[in-house]
Formats: C-alpha cells, structure tokens, sequence
C-alpha cells in the first residue's frame, strides 16, 4: 500500500489472538445497504485446533452477532452465546466441551455490523458512482489493512492467520462485482423488495491474510489485456474516460514481467484487475485486485510525462505487493517493512528496466523544492535524524502507525545498500530462495537474512540487524592526516536539533573512491583510519550508504573545483550537497561551516552543474534553508529569492522556459522545475498569464501539462484576487473550463488555492479543509459537492490537506495553518480520535511550516493537556522539527545577514 494512511483503531494494538486455533476457510455471504449503512452477513469458518481449548476467540469490531453456532462433528451443532472485548476488538465463545487437539470445528456466525465513512479508507465503505442514467448512486469497497477486516465480518485479523476465502456478496443488479478472484456464480435474489438484487459468488481464493480480501462493487466500464500469460483489466467509474486507463494496463504488463524476471516467480493468480475507485486514496495491494485513486490509473486526455512517471511508480509498487506481501507475507505488523520496503526497491529496480532512459535512482535520492523533504532517501534521512524517529522495527508502535516513511523509504535505503553490497544479482538470487521457501505463508526478517546468507556467503544479520533494530543513523566526521596521507573517520548519530549522542555504534560499509580507485573499509567501532589519496577522494560512492559525512571546509572548497570533473558523479553531487547543507542546518556550536559557507559553495557550482537531480537537490536545500528563515522578515526571504535568482539566470538567458516537442524526459522535468522556482521572473508570469487566460475563454488545451500547477500558482500570486481564487476553485470542485473527467487538474488547482498570501483568501482555503462533523450527509444525492462527479474532491479530505503544502511556504499561510488547527482541534480530533481520513496525519502538516522558538513554546503549551498515544509520536517529530529551525536561524542569523550585505544582497 502507498499514500493511504490507514484507520488506527485499537488501544491495545499489541494483543493478540490465542494460537490455540487456526482458520483454514472462510465463507462468507455480505449483503451491504448503502442507503442504512449497515452490513448483514454469514460467515462459516473451517477452524484448525492447534491445543486443546474450551474458548474460541476472534476479532470483531461493532459487529452484534445474532446467532453463533460450533460444529465439532457433522450433525452435533450447539449454538452458545457470544461475548464481548470492545477493548481489544474481539468476540469469544466459552465452550461446555473441550475441543481436542489435532481436531477441526466448523464456526458458523450470522452478524450485522455499520459500514464505515464515505471515503474513510477503513473497513467497508461507500463510494460514489455515475450510473448509465447519469444519476448519482453509491457502490462500495473494502479496506481492511492492517486491521480491519474485522469491521467487516467477524474473523481472525491478524497476518499470520492466513485461510482461503469464498466469497458471496448480495447487491443490487446493475453493480458490477470485483474481488480478488474470477466470479464463479452470479444469479438473481428473489426478495421483498422493489430493489432487484443479485448473488456474486466468487471462486474460492489461495491462503492469504484477512486483510488482503477486497470486495468492490460500482459501476464501470473496463480495458482488457491479453499481452500477459492471464488477463489484466483496469476498471474506472462510468464518467471517466476509459481510453485514458490504457497507459496504465500497458505500464501494468511491463510490471508484471518485470517482477516475474527479478523475481524468479510466476504471477500466480488467474487474472489482474486493477480498479480505480472514485474517493479512493493512495493505492491497495489486494492480490489480484488491486485498488487505487482514480489519478493513480488515469490520465486525462493531454498528460504529462510526470503524470506517465508518477503512474508508472504507483502502478508498479502495488504489482510489486502481489510477491513481497501477498506470496509472502509478514508474520506481525512490526515486520511490515518486509512488504513495504522491498516493494519500493523493488518499483525502484524495475523502472529502471521499463524506463531505461530514466535514472530512477537519482530520482529517489534527491530532494524536490515543491514538496520539501518529503521525498524518497531525503525524506528517510529528515524523519530518522527526528527525536520521534524509531526503528524499522519496533514492536512497540502499534499496526496503523508502522505505515510511515522510516517502514517505507528508510526501508528501502538499507535494502538498496545490502543489495550493492552483496551485489544486486546474488540479492536477487537470495530474493528468490526467501520467496519459495515462504510461499503462501508467513515469514519474518531473520528468516530473510538466512536466505540472503545462504546465496551470498554472508553473515547478513550480524551487519543489517542493527540497521533494523536500532532508530537512527550515523554522521562520518572526516580529519585529513595528511602526514601518513589517511583519514580519520568518527561516527555518532546524526540529529537535526543538533544534539550529539555516541551511544549507538553503527555497523557502516563505507564505499570511498579516490583518484585510483574504489574500495570498501567497513566500520563497526567508534573511530577508524583509511589510506586513500587526499588530493582527491569521497565516501559514500553513488550515496549508497544510508549516512551523512561532514567534510573539512578545506575539502567542500576542492570538491566545488572538482564539480564537473570525472571523480563525482551525479549521485555523489546528491549526496555531497546534502550532507553540507542539512549538517549546517543543524545550528550545532562545533560545525566546521556556516549558512554563508553553503551559499557560497551553491554559488560556485552553479556553473559546473548540469544534471537535472543535483539541480533538484541544490533547489530542495535552498528551500529547506528558507523554510527556517520563514519568519525573519521580508528582508531575509529575499536573500534566498536573489541566490536562487541569480543559481538559474543562466538557463533563463539559454531559452530553458521554453518546452520542445523532442525534448527528453529529464530535459521536460528540468524545465518543469526551472519554472516551479521562476514564478516571480517576468518571463515566466507572461507565460503563465497567457495561458491561464487562453484557459479562461475556452481553450480546454492551453495548459502545458508538465506545468498545470506551476501556473495556477503563479496567477494567484500575481493575481491575488477573489476571482482567480473562485475560478481555481470551480476548475478543483466543478471541473470548470477542463475536460470532463480528467482526474488530475482539479488537484493541481485545488492545491494551488494555498499560494495566496491574502488573508482573507487564506481564510477561505482553510474553510475548504475543515472537515464536516460528520460525511454522512454526502450520501444523499442532493448533496452538490457530492453530485458533481467531475472532481470529488469534497470526498477526499487527504486531497485537500494537500492545501496545506503550499500555505507553508508563505509566512501568512504557515501562521493561518497553526491558527486554525487550534480554532478546530476539538473537531478535527472528535472525526479522527477513533480513525477516519488520514487520521492525524494532518497534524505534522499543519505544523511544517512554523519556525521560531515563540511558535514552539505555543505548539508545547498548546497540547500539555492533550497529547495521546494516537498522535504522540507525530507531535515529537513535529516540534522537533520546529526546535532544531530556530536553533539555526538563531546560530546563523546574524551569519546570513553579513554575508548578503557583503555580496550586495542588502540594499
């Protein structure tokens, strides 16, 4: 799964079922109605009996079990009361008899439960649909990762309780069904009612976890491929323009051979469908039905080549899921980086096949100015330097929190520095060994370092265990011994607050290339010395190595001369700016630079640089800079405008805002970036106001589409005016002057409408974002914003929040977004205290772009009262942020402010 935030709903997320049973078969029979909100449902489970027990236990969450029956032998059926742990979210019967070991039990369960909130992305929810008529009606799907499955039938919830499935649901005619498997039977329900109703049956499923179960209905049209060994299909609602779903079923054919060569395994199921289900958010990895977003599937009718890259990633990412996940699966959620991690790696090492021209992973390691760190190996590196970070592995953190970047990306940055150190083929190799061993079945990350030491002849665990079981990660700090022409090499791990702490010893690879040649020094003590030549060297070859080095200032100065020599590449250019930048944001009294060190080292690269993703770097730590400086006045803002002026003046003269019909991927995305950070250059407004206003009178073509958002923002700074922030707002609720059905630029517009820095169009934005009390009044059809098919943006509240990326960017936006948090905590908490969209995902949002110690007095005496273990975690991380920001802007004001009047940048 990628993007969607899953419900959190447990108190004690650490029970767990008693083994003394196994469930071998469930088959169930559903019957939702939309219209109550309520599940009717059977279930009968084929059950195991591991030890003998009096008590069969299992998860249910506000589900009211009408009739229970136990059925030891055929014919001796009793029929015993059921009890109730709404703490733990389980149901249990208490037998008169003592079911022995080595025996089966049959557990027949007759329910009814509530469906979950539209859009909620937890349990069994409603989704709205066009039908053939044009009117407004509402099917259904299923989200039950990690732990909700429960909400839906009774059943064993928990990964390592695997079972087939046989699945009935009971709707409607005219919806059309999707489950994981092919429909076996479909026949009319004979009922008394005016509705027509129908019974889906669907063949019975492999062994898998509860949470992979999916069930969909909707209506839809559909896209078939024959060009894999079985058929793969893309579903999208009957509004959108199923032609525009045929990129994604090609990119889901290059996936799946992909997968199947670097896997060494046969996609095993009988078919693919891949579904995208309006007011779905992110994507879901279901085994032979996979959900996503309706913009993770479809292009509109003029896309981009980063909406074809962004759905290449998405798409691939989940096919990845159908091995690392759904063949193999972890025992226990503490493990979910055996899924999520090794499917990035994966998508990562795949698009580099399907898209040969394209480096992927440059891509991954470097930072973007349009969404600050969070992106890829920065993103990992900025939250794992937080005093709210953890490890990969931690058994303390409940299932619904391990979905977060440190599972994901840090995740895949260890895999990707294991896999170049025992050599990517032999990691395969011992990839595809862990994969049969497991097959259909559970595993754990031990049982992943034996298969990986069986290839490769390496102790696996005694190096990668700490990395997974320790939080964090160390900053080499580099003395040049130029009298036996050595490096001394210290370690502790890194903080962005600045804080030293050397109690954590991490085992380091450390790949160093000089003038000669490459090699590898492995370091697993405190201090160590390397030969290598000091005229010129760098460790970290190609950023492979999940830690940061600080240089000597000396050595930052040649590697600015050797910038556009043979011994950096562009990798190392990442790496190397990275780690100056983000080790002197610190604020830390014993740097070896400053601010003005580090803009003038940008300063004097800029001439030697000429790779798309060192630019995106360079870019992306300016912006991380500014973004500590952001309450500092006007004056002080400046001073990053003009560096970043005067960094890209050169491809301005050059003719680089202008877009050619054969430019190259990175050549489109350079120009798409160069614009993002020019908005306030004449030549770039003149572009976009053209536009927007060919837009405006008609002309449905007139945005470039490598740059619909780089102009909707630049209007409205130009603008600033009620009617251009009323016409992104009809284009991002109504689908005005687009084409119908295009499923990405009422986001891009959406997200623009926070670029303002008026207050009064502030005020409204953040109306846009606050939540209702509750979405059940969207499910009637008189509902506007819900009737409107053209952009459901109303149903996705994670969408919206996206608002809040650009507000941070702005001093007006960031304070208007910490005002309203506090104006709305009691709502905002009353929808998510018990999950629901996003949960408190918004809260570290809403906080990024605070930046003073004022702001972190407010935020800490703010929730002194009110702090919980739902979002504990994500408040650490958000005022550590906020702590380790006035920390350099209060060390390196004074620094910033003389270097700019030195270089004439203060007038």
């Amino acid at each position: 799964m990628r993007d969607a935030i899953p419900l959190s709903t447990s108190k004690n997320a650490q029970f767990r079922l008693p083994r003394a049973l196994k469930p071998t078969h469930y088959s169930i029979e559903i019957e939702p109605d939309v219209a109550t909100r309520t599940i009717t449902g059977r279930v009968v489970v084929n059950i195991e009996v591991i030890e003998a027990t009096q008590k069969i236990v299992f998860h249910a969450l506000r589900l009211k079990i009408l009739r229970a029956s136990v059925q030891p032998t055929p014919g001796n059926a009793t029929y015993p009361d059921v009890q109730y742990d709404p703490e733990h979210e389980v149901a249990y019967i208490e037998l008169e008899t003592t079911l022995p070991a080595r025996s089966r039990v049959l557990l027949g369960l007759t329910y009814k439960g509530e469906m979950t909130e539209l859009g909620s992305m937890g349990g069994l929810y409603p989704t709205p649909y066009t039908t053939p008529k044009g009117d407004l009606e509402f099917g259904f799907e299923t989200m039950f990762e990690p732990t909700m499955a429960r909400a839906a039938f009774p059943c064993f919830d928990e990964p390592d309780f695997k079972a087939e499935f046989t699945l009935s649901l009971i709707v409607k005619s005219d919806l059309s069904c999707l489950s994981n498997m092919e429909i076996a039977s479909e026949a009319p329900v004979h009922m008394h009612s005016a509705v027509s109703r129908k019974k889906v049956t669907f063949k019975t499923s492999p062994k898998m976890s509860t949470y992979l179960l999916v069930m969909v209905a909707g209506y839809f049209n559909m896209v078939e491929s024959s060009a894999f060994r079985v058929p793969v299909r893309v579903w999208a609602a009957l509004d959108k323009n199923i032609d525009n779903a045929r990129y994604a079923l090609e990119i889901a054919i290059k996936a799946l051979n992909a997968h199947e060569k670097n896997f060494g395994i046969e996609y095993p199921l009988p078919k693919l469908d891949m579904v995208a289900v309006p007011a779905h958010q992110g994507g879901m990895e279901h085994w032979g039905c996979v959900t996503y977003q309706e913009s993770g599937l479809l292009l509109n009718d003029n896309p981009s080549d980063t909406d074809k890259l962004r759905l290449t990633m998405i798409v691939t990412h989940e096919l990845a899921h159908q091995w690392f996940g759904n063949i193999v699966t972890m025992k226990w959620w503490d493990s979910v980086w055996l899924n999520e991690s090794f499917a990035d790696w994966a998508t990562f090492h795949a698009m580099s096949q399907i898209l040969p021209e394209y480096d992927t992973w440059a891509d991954f390691l470097a930072s973007d100015p349009n969404t600050g760190p969070m992106s890829g190996f920065q993103e990992a590196l900025t939250l794992d330097s937080n005093q709210g970070s953890h490890a990969i592995m931690d058994p303390n953190i409940p299932p619904a929190a391990a979905f977060d970047s440190i599972a994901y990306v840090k995740g895949c940055s260890i895999i990707r520095m294991m896999a170049e150190d025992i050599g990517v083929e032999l990691f395969l190799k011992g990839i595809t060994r862990y994969l049969k061993q497991h097959m259909y079945g559970n595993s754990t990350t031990e049982e992943l370092w034996h298969a990986l030491s069986e290839v490769s002849g390496k102790d696996v665990a005694s190096f990668m265990d700490t990395w997974i079981q320790t939080v964090g990660y160390p900053l080499l700090t580099i003395f040049e011994l130029r009298p036996t022409k050595q490096i001394a090499v210290f370690q502790s791990r890194f903080l962005q607050n600045g804080d030293h702490d050397t109690k954590e010893i991490y085992p380091v690879s450390i790949h160093i290339r000089d003038t000669n040649n490459e090699n590898i020094h492995f370091m697993s003590s405190a201090t160590t010395t390397i030969s290598t030549s000091l005229s010129a060297y760098k460790l970290n070859t190609d950023t492979v190595g999940f830690y940061r080095v600080s240089y000597p200032l000396s050595r930052i100065h040649k590697f600015g001369v050797q910038f556009d020599g043979c011994l950096l590449s562009e990798k190392d250019k990442i790496g190397l700016i990275s780690d100056l930048v983000v080790v002197v944001a610190t604020g830390a009294p014993g740097r070896r630079a400053r601010i003005s060190d580090v803009l003038d080292f940008l300063l004097s690269i800029k001439d030697r640089v000429t790779e798309l993703f060192v630019w995106r770097e360079i870019l992306g730590q300016l912006q991380n800079l500014r973004a500590a400086f952001l309450f500092e006045g006007e004056k002080v803002l400046r001073i990053f405008d003009s560096v970043r002026s005067i960094l890209l003046d050169q491809f301005v003269k050059k003719g680089f805002l202008d877009f050619e019909t054969d430019d190259t991927l990175e050549q489109t995305m350079f120009k798409s970036l160069l614009l993002s950070q020019l908005k306030n250059h004449p030549m770039a407004q003149q572009k976009a106001t053209k536009a927007w206003n060919n837009l405006l009178n008609g002309d449905k073509d007139a945005l470039n589409p490598s740059v619909r958002k780089v102009i909707f923002d630049t209007v409205l700074l130009m603008d600033n005016t009620d009617k251009t922030w009323n016409d992104l707002r009809s284009i991002a609720f109504e689908g005005a002057y687009i084409r119908s059905g295009d499923p990405v630029t009422p986001i891009e517009a959406l997200q623009a409408l926070g670029s303002t820095p008026n207050l009064d169009l502030i005020a409204r934005t953040l109306e846009i974002v606050t939540p209702s009390p509750s979405t059940s009044y969207l499910l009637a059809s008189t509902t506007p914003m819900v009737r409107s098919r053209a952009a459901p943006l109303a149903l996705q509240w994670n969408q919206r929040l996206g608002i809040m990326r650009s507000l941070r960017q702005h001093p007006s936006g960031a304070q208007a977004c910490w005002d309203w948090l506090q104006e709305s905590w009691d709502l905002l908490y009353s929808i998510r205290k018990n999950g629901g969209i996003n949960s408190f995902g918004f809260l570290p949002l809403t906080l990024s772009g605070l930046a003073t110690k004022e702001h972190l007095k407010q935020v800490e005496d703010f929730f002194a009262d009110k702090v919980e273990p739902s979002f504990k975690l994500l408040l650490v991380q958000a005022l550590d942020i906020i702590r380790a920001r006035a920390r350099f802007a209060e060390a390196d004001r004074e620094n910033l402010l003389d270097w700019a009047k030195e270089r004439g940048f203060l007038v």
